[in-house]
């Protein structure tokens, strides 16, 4: 809009058409706004920005074309501009929109490059590098406002055991399957994560204790009811440990530490079994 303004002013004070339809210079603008815009990586804004470059100019060209008399035109703004050609117009807007479309590929493509760098190829949930920038995010804005994070760790009792008796291509499958019934467990807002290997992390915002034990009941009954399926007609159960720790002013590295205790705990205990935060076992 800024553009257009300038080009308006261009042709007040000029007092010709071709100020506006054929003004390089600030035409040109029109692409350094889109690219500017592109650089907010946001595919949407991105074409509404190219979009709104076309109407505009568009706009222009169609109010320079009901004033624009060939007859009668200043030499000095002809040998400035040149002479307006419809096809030079037509070759505008396609320039536009090619310059939209290109931006918008490269910011489709950034984001691509940017999902790839923070999800676990083979469940697509969050990996280890984006659970841990989170997980300080969400601490830091927990104990400026007070409200507890907490974070679940979870650990497939006796993955090693399916991967040697069904082969790595049935553990993969069972983790898939895993990961689906995590991501629908919990609420948009709340992190599911791919720790490494065979751990998942869970993590929870402004969320109670009551609401987080809540959320692992219900995992623990699913799991413990379905069974796995792991190609050519079979199918496995398995169940999962687990580990709970909550905090307010904890740094990441603490509350990670904290749940990996509580998930270790479990395990000694006979695995199956989720450990909170006062130490005690998760029950129905």
């Amino acid at each position: 809009m800024l553009i257009g303004l300038a080009m308006w002013i261009d042709f007040s004070y000029r007092e010709t058409a071709l100020a506006i339809t054929n003004n390089n210079n600030i035409f040109e603008l029109y692409y350094i706004a889109i690219a500017a815009t592109a650089l907010r990586y946001d595919r949407r804004l991105t074409l509404f920005a190219g979009a709104l470059a076309i109407v505009s100019y568009g706009a222009l060209v169609a109010y320079a074309s009901q004033i624009y008399d060939s007859h009668n035109i200043d030499p000095r703004w002809l040998a400035r501009y040149g002479v307006l050609y419809p096809t030079d117009l037509i070759n505008r807007f396609l320039y536009l929109a090619m310059v939209t479309m290109l931006a918008w590929a490269l910011v489709n493509r950034a984001s691509q490059l940017e999902q790839e760098a923070i999800r676990d190829p083979l469940t697509g949930l969050f990996n280890r590098t984006f659970l841990n920038k989170h997980l300080e995010l969400s601490l830091k804005r927990g104990s400026r406002d007070q409200q507890v994070t907490s974070l679940v760790m979870l650990d497939l009792d006796h993955f090693k055991h399916i991967n040697d008796q069904y082969g790595h291509p049935a553990g993969d499958q069972i983790l898939q399957q895993f990961s689906h019934y995590l991501q629908q467990m919990v609420r948009q807002d709340d992190v599911v994560a791919r720790y490494g290997g065979e751990e998942f992390c869970l993590v929870f915002n402004r969320t109670s204790h009551y609401e987080v034990n809540q959320v692992l009941l219900k995992l623990q009954r699913h799991i413990n009811n379905q069974s796995f399926a792991i190609g050519h007609g079979k199918h496995v159960s398995i169940s999962f440990s687990g580990g709970v720790a909550s905090s307010v002013d904890m740094s990441a590295v603490q509350l990670i530490e904290e749940a990996d205790n509580a998930l270790l705990q479990a395990k000694r205990q006979g695995r199956q079994r989720i450990i909170l935060p006062n130490q005690q076992p998760l029950l129905a």
